[in-house]
């Protein structure tokens, strides 16, 4: 594991630790004013891990270099719940921009760089401290995610000439805390997780890849949804 998904994951479950006994026992006091309905949208850095070749143990991986992430989430409380209302589901869109490394490979040579962006649309089921000022949370859903590597036409990179896509499934994992300065507004600290199991790209074959991310965001909860 490298320097900077130690950090990543550090940085989130430090946020899960309780700030003090004075909040924490404030919070125990307090009943639930949380709304059923919540939207919320942050950004972060990425941090993608080496792209593997699926059928093919002697390619090497494709190196990667991590870069932005930004997106947007919406859920809500499922109803009937009777042990005080800690199971949520949401629907999230992440978006990342990595870039594909220069990179040697034996018996083919140096192939070029090139910009990858890197679109996650994951659907999870949350579970959720829904009291007090300081609300820690994590979730696991599955994803869609669809990868696209800007090439250039006239030099190869690992993926082949020009541009290259695909779109796989996968799975999604997050965890985090959330902080309610108000019923309705929060900010929140995020550490996120999806692997791709068999992106196939055009020239490069089928390939599985992991990117994990940290993000920071603002939330507004609100009463119910009307529809025109």
């Amino acid at each position: 594991m490298n320097k900077c998904r130690r950090l990543a994951i550090s940085l989130a479950f430090m946020f899960l630790l309780p700030i003090n006994g004075y909040v924490m026992a404030s919070e125990d006091k307090k009943e639930s004013q949380e709304n059923p309905f919540y939207v919320g949208v942050f950004g972060g850095l990425s941090f993608p891990q080496d792209i593997t070749f699926r059928h093919s143990d002697s390619t090497p991986g494709i190196d990667m270099k991590g870069g932005f992430s930004g997106g947007l989430k919406t859920g809500w409380m499922l109803p009937g719940q009777e042990y005080g209302k800690w199971f949520n589901w949401e629907f999230e869109y992440w978006y990342q921009n990595n870039r594909v490394k220069q990179q040697t490979f034996p018996g083919i040579g140096t192939l070029s760089g090139a910009n990858g962006h890197f679109h996650i649309f994951s659907s999870n089921f949350i579970l959720r401290r829904p009291t007090g000022t300081i609300q820690p949370y994590l979730g696991l859903g599955p994803s869609l995610v669809y990868a696209d590597i800007n090439g250039s036409d006239s030099t190869a990179t690992a993926f082949g000439t020009g541009n290259q896509s695909a779109t796989s499934y996968g799975l999604n994992f997050l965890v985090g805390t959330r902080v309610k300065f108000t019923d309705t507004v929060g900010m929140f600290v995020e550490y996120k997780r999806n692997t791709a199991f068999d992106a196939v790209f055009n020239d490069a074959g089928s390939t599985r890849f992991t990117t994990n991310a940290v993000a920071v965001g603002v939330t507004w909860d609100f009463e119910s949804i009307t529809l025109p």
